[in-house]
């Protein structure tokens, strides 16, 4: 969008600070008709590129939380792998703790027509999953239209923040009086 023409002069600041004049014009208030439009295509023009430059900083953040995410994925797979070269499950480490989950089971629904009566929710048309679930762990047996599945596996990183030094702890190690 090209600048247009403005045949007035723009007015100082102060000007918008001050009394508002008694005894405006037909040429004043023409003016003033024509101040308002350069405004707001003024405005118009520093909001666009306030959205332009929106638009830069939120790819840079989606980049930057990828490539993070990224780095994490590797570190977390390698830990995974030292954990599991243990044959632990979890462990405490001076840094933080490590720890993996068996995915859980469930019940998943696979055709709401096969399902039993007996599976519904008292008084509601909506199948209860827990009384499936209480009858497959009590029976051992899985009813018409649903399937028993284990969720999936996950891996949690719990970081220990280093606590902050007094005061005086600083001084120490500024004076060397620490041995690290």
């Amino acid at each position: 969008m090209s600048e247009p023409v403005w045949m007035l002069e723009d007015l100082d600041d102060e000007v918008y600070e001050g009394e508002r004049p008694n005894d405006v014009s037909q040429n004043d208030a023409e003016d003033h008709l024509e101040h308002i439009r350069k405004i707001r295509w003024e405005l118009e023009r520093e909001l666009e590129h306030a959205a332009r430059q929106r638009e830069k900083v939120d790819r840079f953040v989606e980049l930057r939380k990828e490539s993070a995410q990224k780095k994490i994925n590797y570190h977390e797979a390698c830990l995974m792998r030292y954990l599991e070269s243990h044959g632990e499950t979890s462990m405490n480490m001076i840094n933080g703790r490590l720890r993996t989950y068996k995915g859980r089971m469930g019940v998943d629904i696979l055709d709401e027509k096969l399902v039993s009566e007996e599976f519904y929710k008292a008084g509601k048309p909506k199948i209860s999953k827990t009384l499936i679930a209480d009858h497959i762990k009590t029976t051992g047996e899985i009813p018409d239209g649903v399937d028993w599945v284990r969720g999936d596996d996950s891996f949690k990183v719990t970081l220990i923040d280093a606590p902050e030094l007094t005061e005086s702890q600083k001084a120490e190690v500024r004076k060397n009086d620490i041995d690290f």
